[in-house]
C-alpha cells in the first residue's frame, strides 16, 4: 500500500474515507450479510439442507456471544473487499463441534504452511501471537492467483482510488 502517483497514502482504512470506495463496500457487506449461510449435509441421494445442524445457528443467527450472525457475516464481507481475505477463529467444545466463529483482523493474520506443508495461521495482535491449524480457522478469500490467500481489491485499485482521494 502507501502512497500513490497522486500522492495520496491509499491503504484498506484511509480508501474508507473516499466516499464511493465507502458507499460501495456499504453496500456489498450489508448484501451479504443479508443472505443465508446455508448448511448442508451429504445424503446418498446427494446433499440436503441440514437446518438442525449446530453450525447453521451460528452461521445465521448467533456467531458468538458478543456478535450476531449478520454481523459476522458483514465484517467478514469488509475484510474480504478491502484486505482480499477474511479469517475467522473456530472455537469448538470438546466434542469438537463448532461453537462459535470468531473474526480475526485480516492485517494480523499471514497464512504459511508447516514444516509437512500444512496450512497455518500465524495471528499476532497487541495481546496474543498464536499460530493456528486451517482445521481452527474459516477463511474466505477474494480473487487469488494461488486459491489460498486472496489479493487486495484496494491494493489493485491504488491507483485510481488515490487519484479520487486527492481529487476530493
Amino acid at each position: 500500500f502507501g502512497v500513490n502517483d497522486a500522492g495520496a497514502n491509499v491503504t484498506p482504512r484511509t480508501a474508507l474515507t473516499s466516499m464511493p470506495v465507502f458507499a460501495a463496500i456499504r453496500l456489498l457487506a450489508e448484501s451479504v450479510a443479508m443472505l443465508p449461510w446455508h448448511v448442508y449435509e451429504r445424503t446418498t441421494n446427494g446433499k440436503n439442507r441440514a437446518n438442525n445442524h449446530p453450525l447453521d445457528g451460528i452461521l445465521n443467527r448467533i456467531a458468538n456471544p458478543e456478535m450476531s450472525a449478520f454481523t459476522l457475516r458483514e465484517t467478514m464481507m469488509v475484510h474480504v473487499l478491502l484486505w482480499g481475505n477474511a479469517y475467522a477463529e473456530i472455537e469448538m467444545n470438546n466434542r469438537s463441534d463448532v461453537r462459535a466463529l470468531w473474526p480475526l483482523h485480516p492485517a494480523n493474520v499471514k497464512v504459511g504452511r508447516d514444516e509437512n506443508g500444512n496450512l497455518i495461521y500465524a495471528y499476532q495482535d497487541r495481546r496474543q501471537s498464536v499460530i493456528l491449524p486451517a482445521s481452527r480457522i474459516f477463511h474466505v478469500h477474494g480473487l487469488s492467483s494461488d486459491g489460498i490467500v486472496g489479493y487486495s481489491p484496494i491494493q489493485l485499485a491504488r491507483g485510481a482510488i488515490g487519484l479520487g482521494m486527492a481529487t476530493e
